[in-house]
């Protein structure tokens, strides 16, 4: 029978997701948190159904990671560290998730470390080695890899299946295939050879959500009104980054409406009427050879024009104009955006 301290959470592409020998890690205010803070920050302005939180994500991960396990047959020891690093993955995120981790001196997997060691008696009840824990975030121990890897692991097969389907894109590669046919030697995850193709399919399929959807020019455009906001804020001296991390969402957004600050209330409130920046120049600025040129209301500019625009456009972000600076892609894309109201 199930016992009175069972417990099973029911969530979308899951299976009921049994969270009973994690009770008091999951029970924590650390981790209770995670409901309160959306999964693509303020992404949900352009896609109504990314509402999903991170609190979803990590039991999520954590449902991946026990038929990993079990599918390697990993001892109860391994098993258990690893479903313990599923959960709390993300609990170092802040308000906003990513959105807010350029303006601020350290990342979520600091932070998360230290909630971590912070909870060594609740770590401890779940049968967890603390060192064991703090080895996988770290990524000294290679276990570590069945949830972060960065091509097949649990935490990147649970977040792109879960993102396309709240964000409405369709054509998801079949995750149960691929968590079915993982291979693990205690070192490196691949999958079985005949089922590389299916691999290959969902690396494509999530360079397609990474353009189309996290970097779509509009949700780049509302993510940088709401970053000035931060950024203005936290230059003002108006934000503690470490009681920041403690936040949820709607604390992030109640501090923001009610600022003494005007341009902190101007964009936030352009962000609550989704009055947003268009997007005009878009340059690689490594060497130049690709520009994007946008209609931007009535302006229609040359090659030549975007990139002076661009210049131009630079100096007035060092005033701290209405004009933005942005820099969009991944990190080792040096693409630069030009961003104007």
């Amino acid at each position: 029978g199930v016992g009175e301290r069972d417990r099973y959470e029911l969530l979308p592409l899951a299976r009921p997701v049994d969270v009973s020998g994690l009770l008091p890690i999951l029970d924590t205010p650390a981790f209770q948190r995670l409901r309160h803070r959306k999964q693509l920050g303020v992404n949900h302005l352009m896609y109504p159904g990314a509402v999903h939180t991170r609190f979803e994500h990590s039991i999520g991960t954590l449902d991946l990671t026990q038929r990993i396990c079990d599918r390697q047959k990993l001892p109860d020891d391994a098993r258990r560290a690893l479903c313990a690093f599923a959960l709390l993955h993300d609990v170092g995120h802040g308000p906003f998730s990513h959105q807010i981790e350029p303006l601020l001196s350290k990342s979520h997997k600091e932070n998360g470390l230290e909630l971590v060691l912070g909870l060594h008696r609740e770590i401890h009840e779940c049968g967890v080695d603390v060192e064991t824990l703090a080895s996988l975030f770290s990524k000294e121990n290679p276990l570590g890899a069945l949830i972060d890897d960065r091509n097949l692991g649990a935490d990147k097969l649970d977040y792109l299946r879960r993102d396309s389907l709240h964000i409405g894109f369709s054509g998801t590669p079949d995750v149960e295939v691929i968590v079915a046919n993982l291979a693990w030697d205690g070192d490196t995850l691949a999958i079985e050879e005949k089922f590389a193709e299916e691999a290959k399919r969902f690396q494509l399929f999530y360079s397609y959500l990474h353009q189309s959807g996290y970097l779509n020019k509009t949700a780049l455009a509302i993510q940088r009104v709401f970053q000035r906001a931060l950024e203005e804020e936290l230059d003002a001296g108006r934000l503690d980054e470490n009681e920041l991390f403690h936040w949820t969402d709607e604390e992030l957004e109640t501090h923001m409406a009610h600022s003494p600050l005007p341009v902190t209330r101007q964009l936030y409130n352009r962000l609550r009427a989704r009055s947003f920046h268009r997007s005009a120049v878009v340059i690689k600025i490594e060497d130049y050879t690709y520009a994007n040129i946008l209609q931007a209301d009535d302006l229609i500019i040359s090659y030549k024009e975007a990139l002076i625009f661009a210049f131009l456009a630079y100096l007035k972000t060092q005033n701290k104009t209405n004009v933005l600076a942005s820099v969009t892609g991944a990190k080792n894309d040096h693409i630069a955006g030009i961003i104007y109201s």
